[in-house]
């Protein structure tokens, strides 16, 4: 074990080369107190693998990376599967920031080759936003893990942090945020994001998620279990707080959030709602009542229209609060032939109204209803 100020193990500049293989090990080695064994200061720099790797091996990396740049992870070895045989099972990288980072297997190319993965939620979420900011592209961000918050932090994360480092950029209130001039594609991957805050906990603007820009929330998982929960705001929507920009849920559930204006979705002014394929809004509640009014999607503005882009799979009725009859979706009937919208949607604002089956265009949409002659 080595002390030493910017790498304890090996500090690599410039084009240097380190090459690895058979029973290497270094482990143990730090830099001002921080776990720093082999670092090199070109951050992509690949270091060969020349001889079949022994279940011994066992180094530790130091490296930077952010899932939104590098989605596989960022590559590091060349001719790592072509020497990690079965009898080297054990033999391994490993990062140095484990809060930060892990190794991974990475095969996307000819051969198996290992990447550096950010595990950090906060880091992957708040770099995304600032550089979707700065050039004006979509940024993707994909959950490695499950994201609870802690109700008592700054940032919404529940994961340590090196180096006493702390996210600003995406977050507000302690909620993500993603700013007007931001793009982001957030993949759940079958994880959750949970705001972790209850009726004892409840606060001004505890949403979950605030979106001005331009946000789509998906699922690229098999079993779509990607799940947006524990939210409880007393003056706004609990779940995603909708507030400009576009917005657009594939295959992601919202459930079990609390707000003053809908407990699922908070669509603030008359802003572009785009659902489809699995999408699930459902047991959201106003923040007032427990779970006694239920509040999935409102709609502050009387004309407001939800865009539908393809089938509607969830299998749970998606329940409306909007406060002015007429229709209020679009590409229903296109993408769902055969279909009553009446059994899709129900509104919230019974008994004045009801959801009844519409036209718009020639297609099936659904249409609120108001039964109140006066």
């Amino acid at each position: 074990a080595l002390n030493g100020s910017i790498a304890g193990g090996f500090y690599l500049r410039g084009n240097a080369n380190l090459e690895l293989g058979g029973s290497a090990r270094i482990y143990s080695n730090t830099a001002a107190g921080i776990t720093k064994n082999v670092y090199h200061e070109t951050n992509d720099k690949k270091y060969p693998i020349v001889e079949d790797i022994t279940s011994d091996f066992y180094v530790g990396i130091t490296k930077v990376t952010n899932n939104y740049e590098n989605t596989d992870g960022l590559v590091f070895t060349t001719d790592w599967g072509n020497h990690f045989k079965a009898e080297s099972a054990g033999g391994k990288f490993f990062a140095d920031l484990p809060n930060l980072y892990e190794v991974i297997d990475n095969d996307k190319g000819e051969q198996t080759e290992e990447a550096f993965w950010c595990v950090n939620n906060a880091k992957n979420w708040s770099e995304a936003v600032a550089k979707s900011q700065s050039d004006g592209q979509v940024k993707l961000v994909k959950l490695r893990f499950a994201w609870t918050a802690n109700t008592s932090s700054v940032t919404t994360t529940s994961y340590g942090t090196s180096l006493q480092e702390q996210y600003s950029t995406g977050f507000n209130y302690g909620g993500l945020q993603v700013p007007s001039n931001a793009k982001i594609r957030l993949d759940m991957n079958g994880f959750t994001i949970h705001r972790n805050l209850t009726s004892s906990t409840k606060r001004a603007y505890g949403w979950v998620i605030q979106t001005q820009g331009q946000l789509e929330i998906f699922d690229s998982s098999a079993n779509k279990a990607g799940v947006i929960r524990g939210g409880y705001s007393s003056n706004t929507g609990g779940g995603i707080y909708f507030y400009g920009g576009t917005l657009s849920i594939h295959d992601v559930s919202v459930n079990n959030n609390y707000g003053a204006y809908g407990g699922g979705i908070d669509i603030a002014g008359n802003y572009k709602l785009t659902l489809g394929g699995a999408v699930k809004v459902y047991n959201n509640y106003d923040y007032t009542s427990g779970t006694s009014l239920v509040r999935n999607i409102y709609m502050r503005n009387a004309s407001t229209v939800i865009d539908i882009d393809s089938k509607l799979t969830g299998g749970e009725k998606f329940s409306i609060y909007r406060a002015g009859r007429g229709i209020f979706t679009n590409g229903f009937g296109e993408n769902n032939p055969g279909v009553e919208p009446k059994s899709v949607f129900t509104s919230e604002n019974t008994p004045d109204y009801e959801v009844e089956n519409g036209t718009a265009n020639g297609q099936t949409e659904a249409e609120q209803w108001c039964y109140d002659n006066a």
